[in-house]
């Protein structure tokens, strides 16, 4: 191949790469602008987004689901349902802190809690289930202070946010109370408590009987036991002679 042909070659490739180049950069351009291609938007997750309860999506799943409630609700002496709607994944947890170590509280579909409370003591309570609903198990020493706490955190989320939570109902030991009987479990005595006032009341028997015996004078009624304990003695004789 001679010089000449070689330059030629050389040449056109030179060109051909000039062209494409030229032809790349004005494909960037529209109009003397140039144009810049938009990356894809990957939409961030909202930090007060509504929470949504995730259904099973396996009969499986709902079957673990529903054995997992009824092992709860066992080991509780009173389940309550109240409304969550406008409350945050982060407002709902620090619910969770806020309630005693032994209580629980579970976002579930009123539908898997229905079948979960059947043949239990709380299945009264199954009618009463609308709208979307969070779970509250306590037991019985600390269904008091539960409550207190669900009822403290709805004062919050009306004045922070002006949302209005509300109890939907709840079973305790086999009674069931409607939405606006549930603050009222407030007030009620726990299992320490009653025990806590037996024991004083015990303890009050002996002090109350020993003012009573100084009121009537103590004297008067040794006299009164021992007349008593002759009259036995002479009646029991009676009886043997007889």
């Amino acid at each position: 191949m001679s010089a000449m042909s070689m330059q030629c070659n050389t040449f056109e490739r030179s060109t051909a790469a000039c062209t494409s180049g030229n032809t790349a950069r004005r494909s960037n351009f529209l109009g003397g602008k140039q144009v810049v291609a938009k990356k894809a938007i990957v939409p961030r997750a909202v930090a007060y987004a509504p929470l949504k309860v995730q259904a099973a999506l396996t009969k499986d799943g709902k079957v673990e689901t529903i054995s997992k409630l009824r092992e709860t609700a066992e080991k509780s002496m009173m389940v309550a349902a109240m409304t969550y709607q406008g409350m945050s994944v982060g407002e709902v947890r620090a619910l969770r802190k806020a309630l005693p170590a032994s209580s629980q509280l579970v976002i579930s579909k009123n539908t898997l809690m229905k079948r979960a409370m059947t043949g239990t003591s709380f299945e009264g309570m199954a009618d009463n289930l609308t709208g979307p609903n969070c779970f509250i198990f306590a037991d019985e020493d600390n269904y008091k202070m539960t409550v207190k706490a669900c009822s403290d955190n709805m004062k919050v989320m009306k004045k922070k946010k002006n949302v209005e939570l509300l109890w939907t109902a709840a079973c305790m030991d086999g009674s069931l109370f409607s939405g606006a009987d549930v603050k009222n479990l407030e007030t009620l005595p726990t299992r320490l408590e009653l025990i806590a006032q037996v024991a004083m009341l015990i303890n009050q028997v002996p002090t109350n009987l020993a003012v009573a015996i100084k009121a009537a004078g103590a004297q008067s009624i040794f006299n009164a036991i021992d007349a008593l304990k002759t009259k036995l003695e002479e009646e029991e004789k009676g009886g043997e002679t007889a």
